[in-house]
């Protein structure tokens, strides 16, 4: 692909941008389809590969600080890479798991990452995060929502993390993570679409939906995150 797998920028004019070959792949998808992976697939498909150092699959997932923006800013910037949600790989501070400063705001995250199994075995985990705007602990809490990634068992040797200034990597952040993020009230729609049901996230090892009924995914409402 055109840009570096690698690289983190965290300043709006660095953002990395698909080439107009990419873009016009994506663009001549089928009428219906659409980038959007299971949680099994995001683990497994991405960012394995991506912390593995290995080729990707053709994908609309960027490179990005995502902790220097505010996510609506960042759903403006990048309004033709997704619909309805956007996914980013981003390092991830490790002084605070639950709190993160983020632009103008800050994510707050649960308390239990939930495991994403493959065969039985635990390949990864997800934790949900609101994102609030203002200073903590006194912000508003916002529809945008955020989903990170964590594999479960990644490599010994971190991946270079870029440093603010863009010199020497930071030892405060961590290895790399996936970054899912959508607005609760427009994540099943586009501007032209009917409202759709959300995909089953339980799939079992033939790529098979388990179960006829599901309910849409939701986070945790904001009062049930303890105060930190």
């Amino acid at each position: 692909m055109s840009r570096n797998q690698n690289e983190v920028p965290n300043r709006t004019t660095d953002l990395p941008r698909l080439s107009e070959e990419e873009m016009e792949f994506f663009k001549s998808s089928p009428s219906g389809y659409r980038f959007w992976p299971t949680d099994t697939q995001l683990i497994l498909d991405y960012l394995h590969k991506k912390v593995h150092h290995q080729p990707l699959p053709l994908n609309r997932i960027m490179n990005v600080d995502l902790y220097k923006f505010n996510p609506g800013n960042l759903a403006d910037i990048y309004k033709d890479y997704g619909e309805g949600e956007w996914y980013f790989f981003t390092p991830r501070d490790k002084n605070n798991r639950r709190l993160r400063a983020s632009g103008d705001g800050y994510w707050i995250g649960g308390e239990a990452a939930e495991p994403i199994r493959h065969n039985s075995i635990i390949i990864g985990r997800k934790n949900t995060f609101i994102f609030y705007i203002g200073k903590h602990p006194n912000g508003s809490s916002t529809d945008w929502i955020m989903n990170e990634f964590i594999l479960e068992n990644p490599p010994p040797a971190p991946l270079p993390n870029i440093d603010p200034d863009g010199q020497e990597p930071n030892p405060e952040l961590d290895d790399c993570v996936l970054c899912q993020i959508y607005k609760e009230c427009a994540r099943f729609f586009s501007e032209d679409d009917e409202p759709e049901s959300p995909r089953a996230e339980e799939i079992d090892d033939n790529n098979e939906f388990i179960g006829d009924d599901f309910e849409p995914e939701s986070p945790p409402p904001p009062n049930d995150f303890a105060q930190l």
